[in-house]
């Protein structure tokens, strides 16, 4: 599953919000054309809905909208084909970090994968401990921890929280429950369970987190 957020909508350098299921173009109110709007967004010029009338006078103000947040992902991956080691790549990745602090890189995500030849990380939590030392301004989150990998959801709420402290609150949490079944096979789970096991890991962190468990 995964959550997005989406920024006012901006056309022509006229602000719009939405009041219930109401548009109404707040460039035409701060010019004395009160406007309202349809179900479909279509402008008519009478107002003839009550809620929109009275708070005629609070949308006549611009809406101030908040600049996008950026993000990087980093996955360690070497490119052996070109010989290059292990280390280098994580070395190298630890410098893109760096780099992305010092440019005001808002977050870094480390996603999960097993068994790659490449070295994809297969541990984005221990990578997001190193991650936040090296950029102390941005949050270090995961793209996706694979929850139902982790044994018992409380060594993973264990973990989190553990690299929350060490980051100073910066930590965002990631999970999925993955979709190759090599990866389950490999640590010997049972791929069919993945979601049963990824519900009951978060239910499990909430517990843990809230004290209840």
């Amino acid at each position: 599953r995964a959550v997005s957020g989406s920024l006012p909508e901006r056309k022509s350098c006229r602000y719009r919000r939405r009041l219930g299921n109401w548009v109404i173009d707040l460039a035409s109110l701060a010019g004395n054309r009160p406007l309202t709007g349809d179900r479909l967004g279509h402008a008519q010029p009478i107002w003839h809905n009550r809620r929109m009338s009275e708070a005629k006078d609070n949308l006549a103000a611009p809406v101030a909208v908040q600049p996008p947040q950026f993000g990087i992902s980093i996955s360690f991956q070497a490119r052996r084909d070109l010989g290059e080691r292990w280390d280098t790549a994580y070395g190298e990745g630890l410098e893109l970090a760096a780099e992305a602090d010092r440019l005001g890189i808002a977050s870094i995500w480390v996603p999960e994968h097993h068994g790659e030849a490449d070295g994809y990380c297969p541990a984005p939590i221990v990578a997001g401990a190193a991650l936040a030392a090296r950029a102390p301004g941005c949050r270090v989150g995961q793209s996706i921890a694979l929850a139902a990998l982790y044994g018992h959801p409380l060594r993973l709420a264990e973990d989190l929280t553990v690299l929350d402290n060490l980051s100073g609150g910066r930590l965002e949490i990631g999970l999925g429950q993955g979709y190759r079944p090599a990866e389950y096979e490999a640590l010997g789970l049972p791929y069919g369970s993945r979601t049963r096991a990824f519900e009951e890991a978060v239910e499990i962190l909430q517990l843990a987190w809230t004290g209840e468990r």
